[in-house]
C-alpha cells in the first residue's frame, strides 16, 4: 500500500505539472495573442500606409497643374522639384517629383508598329560606347532584338549579332525574348551580354516609358544629352549643365537649338543639328515624373515609386510600384 507521504508528494507532483503546463500554454496563447495582435497593426499601417500614396500623388498632381500655369518650360528650382514632407496623425509622409525625361527613353528604338527605328538604336549604341562597354555592339543588337517584333537574329551590326529565342532557351534558366518594348527597365538584364557591372553602368541614363519621349536638356545628364548627336558640341553641352538651374534654364527649344548651334563646327553641322534635334528628340518640357514616396507610421515604414504622365492639365498614373512594408 502508498503511504499517506508518498500519496500527498504525488499529488504535489501533479499539482505542478498541471500548473506548468497551464502557464506553458497560457504563455502560448498571449505569444498568439501578441502576434495577431502585432499583424493587425501591421496590416493597419500597411493600409494607412497605401491609401497616403494614393494622396501623396493627388498632391503631386495640383503640383504639376499648378506648374502649367507658370511655365510651359521645366526646369530644376520650380515647386514641384522640391522635396515634400507633411505630418499626419502618427507620422508623417514625403514626396519627392523627379524629371523621368532626363533620362533618354530606351522604347523609343522601337516604333508603334514594333519595328526598329534605326536612328534611335544608334543613339543608344552610341551611349554605350561612350560609356566604354565593350560588348556595346553585341548588346544593342541583343536589345533590337528583345524588343522587336519579328523572331529573325539581327545582324545589320557586323560583326556583331543579336539573339532570339533559340538562344535564351538553352540556357540553363531558359526563357524568351519579349517582342515588344520594355515595360521596365529592370528588363534589360535578362538581354545577351547584360550582367550587373553594365546594367549599373547604364541605368542612370536610361528609362523606359510607354509612349515615344524627347529629353528634357534642363535636367539631362551629359552623356544622355551627347548620345543624340555627334555634332553638340562638348562645350554646347557644358553651357547646358550650366544653365540647368531656375534663373538661366532654357524656356523653349527654339532658345535650346539656338544656344547649340552657337557651338557647331561649321555651318553644315549647325544645319545638322537643326534638321534632327526635334522638339520630339531634345526639349524643355516633361510629360513623365518619377515619384518617390515614403510614409512614416508609428515604427512602419510604406515605400512607393509612381511614373505619373502629364498631358496638359490631365494627370494619370501610368505606374506604380510598392516597396516592402517595413517594421
Amino acid at each position: 500500500m502508498i503511504k499517506k507521504n508518498a500519496k500527498q508528494g504525488i499529488a504535489l507532483i501533479t499539482v505542478l505539472l498541471i500548473t506548468a503546463i497551464t502557464a506553458i500554454i497560457s504563455g502560448q496563447i498571449i505569444n498568439n495573442q501578441n502576434r495577431t495582435s502585432q499583424r493587425t497593426v501591421q496590416l493597419i499601417n500597411s493600409d494607412q500606409g497605401i491609401l497616403s500614396i494614393w494622396s501623396i500623388e493627388n498632391f503631386a498632381k495640383i503640383y504639376l497643374v499648378k506648374d502649367l500655369e507658370k511655365s510651359q518650360a521645366d526646369f530644376p528650382g520650380e515647386d514641384w522639384t522640391i522635396q515634400v514632407a507633411v505630418p499626419i496623425d502618427g507620422g508623417s509622409f514625403v514626396g519627392k517629383l523627379v524629371d523621368e525625361t532626363a533620362k533618354y527613353n530606351i522604347n523609343n528604338i522601337i516604333n508603334k508598329e514594333g519595328k526598329l527605328n534605326p536612328i534611335e538604336a544608334n543613339r543608344v549604341y552610341r551611349l554605350l560606347q561612350k560609356l566604354d562597354i565593350e560588348n556595346a555592339g553585341e548588346i544593342i543588337s541583343a536589345i533590337i532584338d528583345w524588343m522587336d517584333k519579328d523572331t529573325s537574329v539581327y545582324r545589320e551590326l557586323r560583326p556583331h549579332r543579336g539573339a532570339e529565342d533559340n538562344y535564351y532557351t538553352t540556357l540553363e534558366k531558359p526563357y524568351r525574348t519579349a517582342n515588344r518594348p520594355l515595360l521596365e527597365l529592370t528588363e534589360l538584364r535578362l538581354v545577351k551580354g547584360m550582367n550587373p557591372k553594365i546594367y549599373n553602368k547604364v541605368k542612370p541614363f536610361l528609362t523606359a516609358l510607354p509612349t515615344y519621349t524627347p529629353i528634357n536638356a534642363n535636367f539631362a545628364k551629359s552623356e544622355v544629352i551627347a548620345m543624340l548627336d555627334d555634332n553638340i558640341q562638348p562645350d554646347a553641352i557644358s553651357e547646358i549643365l550650366r544653365r540647368q538651374n531656375k534663373k538661366l534654364a532654357f524656356q523653349s527649344h527654339s532658345q535650346l537649338i539656338r544656344e547649340i548651334q552657337t557651338y557647331a563646327l561649321d555651318s553644315s553641322a549647325s544645319n545638322r543639328i537643326a534638321k534632327t534635334l526635334t522638339a520630339n528628340v531634345i526639349d524643355v518640357k516633361t510629360q513623365y515624373f518619377r515619384l518617390n514616396s515614403t510614409v512614416y507610421l508609428d515604427k512602419s515604414k510604406t515605400r512607393a515609386t509612381s511614373i505619373l504622365y502629364r498631358k496638359n492639365k490631365d494627370i494619370t498614373v501610368k505606374w506604380r510600384s510598392f516597396g516592402l512594408w517595413e517594421q
